[in-house]
């Protein structure tokens, strides 16, 4: 039997609990007390001491989980600030803590030393790609994860290359082609008229 006091009055019967132990359910918050009825088989009957008070407490929750929006940022740019909001659900909000995934799933993570606040702010200082979450614990020790954020991915920095030397061409003869060496990234072909406006080529995205 269960009662939300320390009192046989108004128990509640407990359907299929009819062993010497009993498990307490955890799906429900609140307070309740428990006691057990053995009877014989001449159909008499004791009643146990009340067990101590089970409290289930609620866990925290999240109204604002981490943007799914994924970041491509280029080595030593801003990245956009992750964050969450949360209810402690009981007690109060004791800790929150940022953990980073290889994978799209908060399932495990890395714990990001030092990211105990609302929001986290990925690092952009060396290449690397990740996902993050959040873990807020409570005052009654009852945590929960928040959903998985976008991808946050921090390219390799680029090495623009050099271009063939200038060329003098004649009227009506053929230009040696234009060549990038020493460069990283991909590549896309402009021109211009006067070295301040430029156009992109179609399909020019080759080294030459």
């Amino acid at each position: 039997y269960r009662n939300t006091t320390a009192s046989y009055t108004g128990a509640t019967l407990i359907s299929g609990a009819t062993s010497n132990s009993y498990s307490i359910p955890t799906s429900t918050a609140g307070t309740n007390y428990y006691y057990c009825v053995i009877t014989n088989s001449n159909g008499c009957g004791q009643y146990s001491n009340f067990s101590g008070a089970i409290n289930v407490n609620n866990n925290p929750s999240f109204s604002t989980h981490p943007s799914t929006t994924n970041q491509s940022r280029c080595l030593n740019s801003a990245a956009t600030a992750l964050s969450v909001v949360a209810s402690a659900g009981s007690g109060s909000i004791s800790s929150y803590q940022w953990y980073k995934s290889t994978a799209n799933s908060n399932a495990s993570g890395t714990l990001i030393s030092g990211a105990i606040s609302t929001s986290y702010t990925p690092p952009t200082n060396a290449a690397d790609s990740g996902y993050f979450y959040c873990l807020v614990t409570n005052s009654n020790s009852c945590a929960t994860k928040s959903n998985i954020s976008g991808q946050v991915k921090v390219d390799a920095s680029v090495n623009k290359g050099t271009v063939s030397a200038n060329q003098l061409v004649c009227y009506n003869t053929n230009p040696v082609d234009v060549a990038i060496t020493g460069n990283t990234g991909t590549i896309q072909w402009q021109r211009s008229t006067d070295n301040a406006t430029w156009t992109n080529i179609a399909g020019a995205t080759n080294a030459t």
